[in-house]
């Protein structure tokens, strides 16, 4: 299952962030640091409690060493505006599941989940981290993302028909880059 992954590798100094080593873009089905930095960025931009990001929305890696414009640049190649949805945790659990199902995977922060796609029926088990309540289907979360995966689009059927969304304008590259 997905899941957070430290990347104590990163500090930050007066002359801006350093990578410490690589910050690796793995299979689009694996948590790696890359995509756990953008979300963690995401989420504590909007103050939201889970943010996601697919996976085929980030490029290449951060090397070790300063992290430029360019390299944000070139790691986040699609101009997209940040947005926060307001989802029931039913519909939450849904869009996760959906994703794996249709091979759209997200990387996520604020949660984890695993799927089991067992021969009868796929199932989720979807986890706050260690002393939040329990996840409960019958709450609403606010859920940061790019913009793009709200569109009908994208292919993200429940981010599309959530009905209640702040968009600030604020660009994931910015929001990246301040973090």
């Amino acid at each position: 299952g997905a899941g957070l992954v430290e990347y104590d590798l990163l500090t930050r100094r007066d002359s801006g962030a350093i990578a410490l080593d690589n910050f690796y873009w793995t299979a689009p089905w694996a948590t790696n640091g890359l995509g756990n930095l953008v979300t963690d960025a995401l989420r504590s931009a909007t103050g939201a409690e889970v943010a996601l990001h697919n996976t085929l929305g980030l490029r290449g890696n951060i090397p070790a060493g300063p992290i430029t414009q360019q390299i944000i640049q070139h790691i986040l190649p699609f101009d997209n505006e940040v947005t926060v949805l307001q989802l029931k945790g039913s519909d939450l659990a849904e869009l996760l599941k959906n994703a794996y199902a249709t091979e759209k995977f997200l990387y996520p922060s604020g949660l984890t989940y695993e799927i089991d796609s067992g021969p009868q029926k796929m199932e989720i088990l979807v986890k706050l981290p260690f002393g939040k309540a329990p996840f409960n289907k019958d709450s609403i979360y606010k859920v940061a993302m790019p913009a793009y995966l709200a569109e009908k689009r994208a292919g993200y059927p429940i981010a599309a028909a959530a009905e209640v969304r702040d968009d600030d304008g604020a660009k994931v590259r910015e929001v990246v880059e301040d973090y």
